[in-house]
């Protein structure tokens, strides 16, 4: 009877589960339980939290001792004698008549009285002197690069604004450009501290000269070797501080900096100025205004020329 009911139970199972064996019956899964027993912290005495305390005093010393330890090589580090952060490794700079140029109290000499005018005749202006330029020079020597390869960067970077010859520097991917670059930064750095503006400084000049050319040995095969030669150059480098006067007179020609203009819309965008601010400025904002302006100017200065020698030729009959 047993064995009858135990048939009957594998043939129910065979039916409610037909394409699982019923042999081996089983479910396979790969959940695990969410159920974690939770680990209660022992309590501490007073020995423990001593000993916790004691080990992260000596962690912060450690710490603090690390911090000391950096801060010791980055001094160490700053007073090397090929650092170019150390003042005193900079390149040494002159400049010129800058003590007697802002002496405001001086006054430009003058000449002898004006005579009275006769508009029948051509007469002379008095000429006043020209105020002296300051002038701020770096020389830097033994730069390891060819003549042929700097010639062609310095002329392009001279007579312009500091901050265009830096971009114009910072696009070209040459080592030539790279070491004026660096050379401009210096000398601009000490203009800085010998109380010049930054940005009044332009480019005065860039002179390149051989320095000095070393030979080495170059090593050929079967024990063979030739004469190698390493060119060096010297590189000058004059940063001319101009007038506030002379530089809103190049801006009412239109020869103003690029860099400025690009300045100058940054600081438009920024604080969300209106139409008019913007018309207003347009002949300096855009390369297009700033060539319209000089065009304009041009014509400007040929009309007057124009009037004054007529208005010269009724004087003279």
């Amino acid at each position: 009877m047993i064995l009858k009911n135990l048939g009957f139970l594998k043939k129910s199972l065979c039916s409610l589960t037909p394409f699982v064996p019923a042999q081996g019956f089983a479910i396979r899964t790969t959940q695990a339980t969410i159920l974690k027993k939770t680990e209660q912290f022992p309590q501490l005495t007073r020995e423990a939290i001593k000993k916790m305390n004691e080990e992260r005093d000596t962690e912060k010393k450690m710490r603090e001792l690390q911090e000391a330890e950096r801060k010791a090589r980055e001094e160490k580090f700053l007073s090397g004698k090929f650092n170019d952060r150390n003042p005193a490794n900079l390149v040494k700079l002159k400049v010129n008549v800058l003590d007697a140029y802002k002496q405001t109290n001086e006054t430009l000499p003058t000449s002898q009285a004006l005579p009275e005018l006769n508009l029948s005749k051509p007469y002379v202006v008095i000429k006043q002197p020209r105020a002296p330029k300051i002038i701020a020079q770096g020389i830097r020597r033994k730069i390891p690069c060819r003549l042929k390869k700097m010639l062609p960067i310095t002329r392009n970077i001279a007579g312009l604004h500091i901050y265009d010859a830096m971009n114009y520097l910072l696009g070209l991917h040459r080592k030539a450009a790279l070491y004026i670059r660096y050379t401009l930064q210096m000398v601009r750095r000490h203009a800085v501290e010998k109380g010049l503006e930054e940005e009044r400084l332009f480019v005065s000049e860039v002179i390149v000269g051989k320095y000095r050319r070393t030979r080495g040995i170059r090593y050929h095969g079967r024990g063979r070797t030739g004469v190698m030669t390493h060119d060096s150059v010297q590189l000058t480098i004059k940063l001319e501080e101009k007038p506030v006067e002379e530089i809103y007179r190049n801006l009412i020609q239109g020869k103003f900096s690029p860099t400025f203009a690009y300045i100058m819309r940054k600081n438009l965008l920024n604080n969300d100025a209106d139409y008019e601010t913007i018309r207003k400025y347009q002949y300096v904002l855009t390369a297009k205004g700033r060539q319209q302006r000089k065009l304009m100017f041009k014509r400007r200065v040929l009309a007057r020329y124009l009037e004054l020698r007529v208005y010269r030729k009724h004087t003279l009959i």
